[in-house]
């Protein structure tokens, strides 16, 4: 999205709809549960409270850091976490 963001608003909601309401709404509530759960199993219940008073990209980048220690969970690729980071 960054090398071509969309044009306008419409264009981002048409984005969005393709993760959340097509054949891969399953996949995007499925991996935000595991990235809540793994933050909830390591840091605790309050941990997603703290995190929505915190920008968006601090929930990826927490459970980024903690899926890397475990070593056993999917991470997102050093580009996208990259992107994430610089993000506001």
């Amino acid at each position: 999205m960054l090398a071509a963001p969309p044009a306008d608003e419409a264009a981002y909601d048409q984005i969005y709809g393709i993760m959340f309401y097509t054949d891969f709404d399953e996949t995007a509530y499925e991996l935000g549960w595991l990235m809540a759960s793994t933050i909830i199993r390591q840091d605790g219940k309050s941990a997603i409270f703290e995190l929505l008073k915190q920008p968006p990209k601090q929930f990826l980048l927490r459970y980024q850091a903690v899926a890397q220690k475990q070593g056993k969970l999917p991470l997102f690729s050093p580009d996208f976490v990259q992107q994430v980071e610089v993000l506001p």
